[in-house]
Parts: structure tokens; sequence; C-alpha cells
């Protein structure tokens, strides 16, 4: 347990995060680090999902492993702010002293469909952990973890319920050793809906159209909107919505040829100072978020012929054709790829230039690597206005010509 005096971090450009230590002021050891050891310096390990984004001053609970003769560690290996750590710091000070109980801990947040456990711990979550002989019922804290202590060793069924939450699976088996510490971290899918319908400026029922929803991180910004493609009389719906704040919209980040359409955010306007936020604190349902779309844009497609060096088909290429301009502060990606004759036909904006690659396999140290065809310093551009563009990507000798 300790405080960050050092976050390692360097602020030149050449800086690489992966090789910076973060030093410690140790306040608490509980195993590895002798009693006269009053600072260590840990790799936070930024390359892998599991960074742990330690900051200058805040105290932490870190588990740490050697590697290549360096500490290192990651959130995966259980590493958190001390504030969150309560139930560990107890159990390791018990451990500590060999006065440890047998207990099942853990923790419940809310998740996604798609199964990825956001931020957000769930309070209020009654858990059972049922077992051979014996059956624990407790409930989850502000922070959403739970203790269970003085348990028996053995094998567990772990199941959570709490009204307008739904569990992604019937139980969780859980196995407990002796004078251990089990954990095991859950989430729950919140019974929350988005209801509403688009419309064109005809008054008409917008179908087939692709409605975002995009939850606005602490920092403003949008990475992965949930989507719900507009059906008859223009209905969408999303569900299982994680409490947050929210933009509702078409296009939210950038007009884009996939949906050629204006971006438009809900009630029905253009820019995010004018628009609604939508908020789900719960098991929220949310019905009536009508709103209009502007006229389809014009689009043209782009026909890309890719050759090897010799001049044979380049097939199964992915090409991406990129906007040189700017739409509220995006830029448009078309995609496409290339069939078994080397030719691909990409559907972009019309009004809009674009420059054209393909992204080819070539053996690079002793494995496949990825380049661009034509190289970096050859620009392929596609001028505005056209509407047919036959254009010939040529590969160097190095690219693999067969896909």
């Amino acid at each position: 347990m300790g405080r960050v005096i050092d976050d390692g971090l360097d602020t030149s450009a050449s800086a690489e995060v992966d090789s910076r230590n973060v030093k410690f002021e140790v306040v608490e050891a509980f195993k590895g680090a002798a009693r006269d050891v009053k600072q260590v310096e840990v790799n936070p390990s930024s390359g892998t999902s599991c960074y742990v984004p330690f900051k200058l001053g805040e105290q932490y609970l870190v588990y740490a492993s050697i590697y290549n003769g360096r500490l290192f560690t990651t959130s995966c290996s259980g590493s958190q702010k001390l504030a969150d750590a309560t139930v560990s710091v107890e159990y390791l000070r018990a451990w500590k002293a060999g006065t440890t109980k047998t207990t099942i801990q853990g923790g419940v947040r809310t998740t996604t469909p798609g199964g990825d456990i956001r931020d957000l711990p769930v309070s209020g979550v009654e858990v059972i952990a049922l077992g051979d002989k014996t059956r624990h019922v407790t409930t989850t804290g502000a922070n959403g973890r739970f203790l269970v202590e003085g348990v028996l060793p053995g094998r567990y069924e772990l199941s959570f319920s709490r009204a307008g939450y739904i569990s992604q699976k019937p139980s969780y088996p859980l196995n407990v050793s002796e004078r251990s510490c089990a954990e095991i971290r859950i989430g729950l899918e919140v019974l929350s809906r988005v209801r509403g319908r688009l419309t064109n400026p005809s008054g008409s029922a917008a179908v087939g159209i692709q409605v975002e929803l995009g939850l606005i991180d602490d920092d403003g910004r949008i990475r992965f909107p949930l989507t719900s493609e507009s059906t008859a009389g223009g209905a969408f719906e999303f569900t299982k919505v994680p409490p947050g704040r929210y933009l509702l919209g078409v296009n939210i980040n950038r007009t884009s040829s996939k949906a050629p359409f204006p971006t438009v955010l809900y009630p029905g306007v253009t820019d995010r100072d004018n628009a609604r936020f939508i908020e789900i604190h719960g098991p929220d349902s949310l019905d009536g978020l009508d709103f209009e779309i502007g006229n389809r844009l014009s689009t043209r497609m782009i026909e890309i012929k890719l050759e090897c060096a010799d001049g044979a088909p380049l097939s199964n290429i992915k090409v991406i054709a990129s906007a040189a301009q700017s739409i509220n502060g995006r830029n448009d990606i078309g995609e496409c790829r290339s069939d078994s004759r080397g030719m691909a036909k990409c559907e972009v904006l019309a009004d809009l230039q674009y420059e054209v690659r393909g992204l080819a396999f070539v053996a690079r140290n002793g494995g496949l690597g990825v380049t661009f065809v034509p190289d970096l310093k050859d620009k392929a551009l596609v001028e505005p206005g056209d509407s047919t563009f036959h254009l010939v990507l040529k590969a160097s000798a190095d690219v693999k010509c067969s896909q």
C-alpha cells in the first residue's frame, strides 16, 4: 500500500509510456517488501488492457510481480485505488497477523449486452452464496462491493439480484479454499429502455437509418456509441443501457458515407450546445424521443483496381478512402475490399476529396506485416464531384500477392 510520489510521466514527444516507472512511498507492506523499505518503483504495464492510471499524490493498494528484474502491476492483478480496497486491506492485515478467516468477496458493476463491465458500481444487490452445507446472504454496498466472512471451504454457487437489473447467468461457481479470500466480479445488465421515432423532412418515416446513443466520458468524448437501426414507422429502440449521460442522434461523431446524412442530435439540432442530453440513472424507460433528420447527402462510387508489381490482380485487400476535409471536426472514412479481379468499389460522399489507399501484407521480421498501397510517400487522390473514378493502385515488389 503506497502513495504515488512520482508518476514517471515524460511529457516529451518521444517518451515511451510502457518504459516508465511509478515511484511509491510505502505506507504499509504485506508481503515481499522488507520493513525498512520506504520507496519502491513499479511499472504500470500501460501496454495492456489492464493498465492502471496511477495519479500523483493518490494512494493505491498494489499487487506487484517481478519480471526481467522489474516490478510490474496491472488492474487485472487486483491493484486499485486505496479508497476502493477497504475489504482487501482488512483481509491482508488479517492474513499478515495470522488471523485470516475464510471469506468470499467481490464486486458488482453495470455491463452492456456486449459484456464490457463499465466502472459503475451497483449497490443494493442481494448476493446469495449457496454451498453444500451452508447458505449465506449479503448485500453490496455503495461501492458495489460485498464480503461474506467465516464460510466453510468448498464449492459455492453465487447468485446476484436487484429489481431492474438482470444477471447474465443464473449463478456463478466459485471454489473456496480454507483460510483464503475467494474473489468474484460480475456485471449486471440494466433493464432500461430508450425509444423514439425518426422522420424525414417531409414527415414520412425514416427507415433503415442507424441511430446512435453515445455515452459521454468525463473528458466529453464519445468513443463507441450504441446503435439501433430504425424499423417500420421510423421506430428505434435501445435496451439495457447502463447509467450515464448520453447524446442521441444520427452521425453524432461525424458525417459518414455509411449513413449519408448531416449530423443531427436530439431533439433535432446540429450542435451539442443545443442538444438535449439523455440521462439514465438505472432501470429507466424513456419513450417519445422523436426527431427529424436532414436530407440525404449525395454519394458516389469510387472504382479502384489493385495490382501486384507484375500486373496481376491484388485480391482481398482492404481499401480505405479518407476524406481530406473534415465535417464537424471529423473526417469521413469509406471502406471496401478488392475482389478476385483486384477490383474494389467504395461509396463515398460526392462533394469531398478523398485520399485512397489499400492495406496489404508484407514479409517482415520472419512474419507478416502491413504496408500501404501505394507507398505513403505517394498520394492517390479522388477529386470532389467525380461520380465514377477508375483508379489503379500498384503494389511494391515486397507485397505478398496471394492473400
